[in-house]
């Protein structure tokens, strides 16, 4: 009995306080493309072609991996033959188009086959509009 009462008064006098603080829908989503966008080329590095689903993806420890949108829905994928691969979210509405938060964002790789290193890349996520 007396080890409970002095449970609970230790937690009860410790404040709560939150080490980390929420990230954004749009920031979480921003950072899940960018992440894709690098294993994008480290697939590329390793097979000089892009892939051809998220599945074949390489794994990156410690890094944010999942394919899914700061909305809980799964980011767009679509390649273009060997040397193309589009990643993307519509945004928090999840309709094309749209402004702010609403708007598309996506990151970009092109591959330049004759160099065998991606030539023309957008790292970083962008606004489509």
């Amino acid at each position: 009995m007396l080890l409970a009462i002095c449970a609970f008064a230790l937690t009860a006098s410790v404040p709560s306080c939150r080490v980390v603080d929420r990230i954004s829908a749009i920031d979480l989503t921003r950072t899940r493309l960018s992440v894709a966008h690098n294993r994008i080329e480290k697939f590329w590095d390793l097979h000089q072609r892009v892939p051809s689903c998220p599945e074949e993806l390489p794994h990156e420890p410690d890094r944010d991996c999942l394919m899914t949108d700061g909305w809980g829905r799964s980011l767009k994928w679509s390649t273009g033959g060997k040397n193309v691969v589009r990643v993307w979210s519509l945004g928090r509405d999840g309709v094309s188009g749209g402004k702010e938060e609403d708007a598309d964002l996506e990151v970009l790789l092109v591959g330049d086959v004759d160099k065998e290193r991606s030539a023309s890349s957008l790292a970083d996520p962008r606004t489509v509009r």
